[in-house]
């Protein structure tokens, strides 16, 4: 017989689907982080070197 996932299967299984999806998304996430800092970073250099 098919029993209905029980709310702590149920939990689980989210639980674990979402944190595959993070370390899927973490590498992408880290580096738009990082392209943004850089584009601040170069902003305010170009700014330093007008004045």
């Amino acid at each position: 017989m098919n029993d209905p996932l029980t709310r702590k299967e149920e939990s689980y299984a989210r639980r674990m689907f979402r944190e595959s999806l993070r370390r899927y998304f973490a590498p992408l996430t880290g580096a738009i982080r990082a392209i943004k800092a850089e584009m601040i970073r170069s902003e305010r250099e170009r700014k330093r070197s007008r004045e």
